[in-house]
């Protein structure tokens, strides 16, 4: 169990330390992207950079409140939807070629917890993770890693969770809230991921006594 979570907080950090080079290195695509997306294949470079999340320190609230400003709300979620998922699947790939190299480094006591604790958490963790930079990223390569959440599963859990976030950011811009209401608008992501994993959990505990009883 140590392994796994020293495993999650060390790639927390490398998506973290990924976001302050981008920032010191004052590389504008990363930083401030809007003049890269006022040009003819703008839609296309958001929705590009969204997927490219995954592994680079992309301002992606801002994006997709870009994304609903210049193509309305329907179109703005829908895209900002599409590279976010993207780069959930992305992530999860790379888990999964680094299965090998995660069970090398974690050990097999460490990879078997993993894979229970996403058995039993791991759709509700993929979902509410969804809005929260930094834990998205590492959950979705973490359950690709851990090998126990499959395909179907994980893809359900992504879609559930990036949906409303794309849909919240992209009426944002297409309202003329954009940045100005930046700060409200990414307490509102952080509360919906919360709300999600608390009702993932209660459903969950709703459901162990009836599982207890019919085994």
């Amino acid at each position: 169990m140590r392994r796994f979570v020293l495993a999650m907080l060390v790639m927390a950090a490398v998506m973290l330390a990924l976001f302050g080079i981008a920032e010191a290195a004052g590389i504008d695509l990363l930083v401030s992207p809007e003049a890269y997306l006022a040009g003819p294949a703008g839609t296309a470079l958001a929705v590009g950079l969204l997927v490219a999340d995954i592994v680079l320190p992309v301002p992606s609230s801002l994006i997709m409140a870009w994304l609903g400003a210049t193509q309305g709300l329907a179109m703005g979620a829908l895209l900002a939807a599409a590279g976010m998922f993207g780069a959930a699947i992305i992530g999860y790939a790379i888990g999964r070629l680094g299965t090998r190299a995660a069970r090398r480094a974690l050990g097999d006591t460490s990879m078997a917890f993993a894979a229970r604790w996403l058995d039993a958490w791991g759709m509700v963790a993929v979902a509410a993770s969804r809005p929260m930079p930094i834990a998205a990223e590492t959950i979705a390569i973490m359950a690709g890693a851990a090998g126990k959440l499959g395909w179907l599963r994980f893809v359900i859990a992504a879609v559930l969770g990036i949906a409303p976030i794309a849909t919240l950011y992209a009426a944002a811009g297409a309202s003329a809230v954009g940045l100005g209401g930046g700060a409200a608008v990414f307490a509102v992501a952080i509360a919906m991921g919360g709300g999600a994993w608390l009702i993932g959990r209660t459903l969950r505990k709703s459901r162990t006594p009836a599982d207890t009883a019919g085994a």
